[in-house]
């Protein structure tokens, strides 16, 4: 198993996480999110995890008090667990390489909205069915943004600290390229 399909699995178990603590089983989404952040932890390692500790609660602290204004209390705290996870998880793949994680980027990517339209346009009654219960709209749509955007988040985090890097090492390799030149110039005058 290569890293792009465990990344795809991690993925998968967190997505299963939320759906078993949003139909009434918050013990088997807990054991899910635990399991998807100790196979996060041992693909990559635990000083990864500790070395990224302030962004993971920076973001675990912005999804809870998302979930204590949508959410009932019967839900919150398995919400805010699961929350962490997945700011873990999302977090740690987001070290690893592009070549790993492109792949299931572009599911998540291509799923996250048609997920939202779903959740924004699909009357309650049909909401019923997905989770186990009848959910406001705002708690549907709430709840398909804590799924999707912390992988979302971190990847653009990703792809703008690449950016930089890529603009950074170009305009090093500029002034490397300028200073070869006058150097050349100046050993050929002399």
């Amino acid at each position: 198993m290569d890293y792009r399909d465990k990344f795809m699995m991690n993925a998968g178990i967190l997505i299963l996480a939320y759906a078993y603590a949003v139909s009434g089983y918050p013990y088997a989404g807990l054991l899910c999110g635990v399991f998807s952040v100790m196979l996060a932890i041992l693909t990559h390692s635990m000083r990864r995890m500790l070395r990224n500790m302030p962004l993971i609660s920076a973001g675990t602290l912005i999804q809870s008090t998302l979930i204590f204004v949508s959410f009932p209390l019967s839900e919150r705290y398995v919400l805010v667990l699961l929350a962490f996870c997945n700011t873990a998880v999302s977090v740690l793949w987001m070290e690893s390489s592009l070549k790993a994680i492109r792949p299931g980027m572009r599911y998540i990517l291509w799923a996250y909205p048609v997920f939202l339209m779903l959740a924004s346009l699909l009357p309650q009654s049909a909401m019923c069915w997905f989770s186990g219960e009848v959910r406001e709209r705002t708690s549907a749509i709430v709840l398909v943004s804590l799924i999707f955007l912390p992988l979302i988040l971190a990847y653009i985090r990703k792809q703008e600290r690449m950016i930089s890097v890529g603009m950074k090492r170009r305009r090093d390799y500029n002034f490397l390229d300028y200073d070869r030149m006058a150097r050349k110039t100046v050993c050929e005058k002399q």
